[in-house]
């Protein structure tokens, strides 16, 4: 690398080093300074001492041991970030959920600059996180003043995902030369508390099935494929009727439909483990059937006005259905047959629990959810699967005593 370096007096004993270090990924050229103080009584003997620290800069420079941020903020860095990096890479809805996370990195550390973030800031970050009432602000005293307050303290996933950010943020800013390193390596990673999921008993369920079946068919449709089908919410909207398969009594799961930035937009699922085939009761299938029937039935009466996405589930014209709309309609549900308050994501869980207490091997559970590691499906319920394994326990022993009493054992 060639680089040429000059030295300015900026006081009495004092020298500003500059050393050019080539151009930027920008195409902008990189300048290296550094302020330093030297000793000596004249003249001679302060710019000898000021070659020997400029020297000692460059011999760093050279070696990668020197920030090229300058000024820059981590607020400023965050939009060249994104601009150059996470939108060729990222996804519509990872570019809006990093938005939304980088607010409250923003108010902590946004006016700090690149070279300046250290390990302090980051574990200070992360212990206002953790505090009940926290917010977007990260100033207790101004948090108390304003009204932008959650009351409950963020979830340790929530608070993972603002260190990755963070982190991927820095990393990249070390990748580019812009810093020394990232001081989020220097920090353990927040731990996720993995919680039991909270779901229906086999009681509420029961009476929540029996107020279903005065619903309309697709919304009845759509709790069949997350409860026994395991389905996520938006990989339930983003069916296509040329995904069943009626013959073999199952569905293709290949793409998801999500909301984001304001519109519906189709995508890859969550993993490569998530494009799988599932199959489905004949209850489901039924309902499939007779949900195609009515659609069709729709179809036909609207005629140049529906418009034709293929989709399973759609608005009023035919266009692909907002995945919001389930969550919608289970919360007018619910009040109106006054349950408990579920999501769709619950009945996903419900599935797995069942399966798992039915004594369902967990290899079969994780490929139906979509999980790409068994470990996944282990770690999430691993409250069911410890049951599930005492009740083998049981089995086993009734399996032995039962071999005992056999009139060929006895002999």
């Amino acid at each position: 690398m060639k680089s040429a370096g000059s030295i300015q007096r900026t006081g009495a004993q004092s020298f500003k080093l500059i050393i050019s270090a080539g151009m930027g990924v920008d195409g902008k050229r990189i300048r290296k300074t550094k302020n330093i103080k030297v000793k000596g009584n004249t003249e001679e003997a302060q710019q000898r001492n000021a070659k020997i620290q400029l020297a000692l800069f460059l011999s760093e420079v050279k070696r990668g041991l020197t920030s090229s941020a300058g000024n820059r903020t981590l607020h400023n860095f965050y939009d060249y970030w994104k601009e150059n990096y996470a939108i060729p890479n990222h996804e519509k809805s990872t570019l809006a959920l990093n938005d939304f996370l980088f607010k409250r990195i923003d108010v902590a550390l946004g006016h700090k600059k690149l070279a300046q973030i250290n390990q302090e800031h980051i574990m200070l970050f992360l212990k206002n996180l953790s505090e009940d009432g926290v917010k977007k602000d990260s100033n207790s005293t101004r948090r108390k003043k304003t009204k932008d307050c959650v009351k409950e303290r963020l979830s340790s996933d929530s608070i993972r995902k603002h260190f990755n950010l963070l982190s991927s943020l820095l990393s990249q800013a070390h990748f580019w030369g812009m810093i020394n390193a990232n001081p989020c390596k220097r920090i353990k990673a927040p731990k996720i508390e993995r919680k039991p999921p909270c779901i229906y008993d086999e009681k509420t369920l029961g009476i929540f099935l029996n107020c279903l079946i005065s619903e309309a068919t697709n919304h009845q449709l759509m709790v069949s494929l997350a409860l026994v089908g395991g389905l996520r919410r938006e990989e339930i909207f983003g069916l296509c009727w040329q995904d069943v398969n009626f013959t073999e009594s199952n569905i293709y799961i290949h793409q998801a439909s999500i909301y984001v930035l304001g519109q519906i937009i189709t995508k890859a699922p969550k993993n490569t483990g998530s494009i799988r085939r599932v199959s489905l009761p004949k209850s489901t299938m039924d309902l499939l059937a007779l949900h195609k029937k009515e659609q069709d039935a729709l179809k036909l009466k609207l005629d140049n006005k529906w418009v034709d996405s293929g989709r399973i589930f759609t608005k009023w014209n035919g266009e692909p259905g907002h995945p919001h709309s389930f969550a919608t309609w289970l919360t007018r549900f619910t009040n109106k047959h006054s349950l408990p308050h579920i999501t769709p994501h619950k009945f996903r869980h419900m599935n797995a629990t069942y399966l798992i207490m039915a004594g369902t091997d967990i290899r079969t559970v994780a490929g139906k959810l979509g999980h790409t590691k068994t470990s996944t499906t282990v770690d999430t319920y691993a409250q069911f699967v410890q049951a599930a394994e005492k009740g083998s326990a049981n089995t086993m022993e009734v399996f032995l005593q039962g071999l005992k009493s056999t009139p060929e054992q006895k002999k």
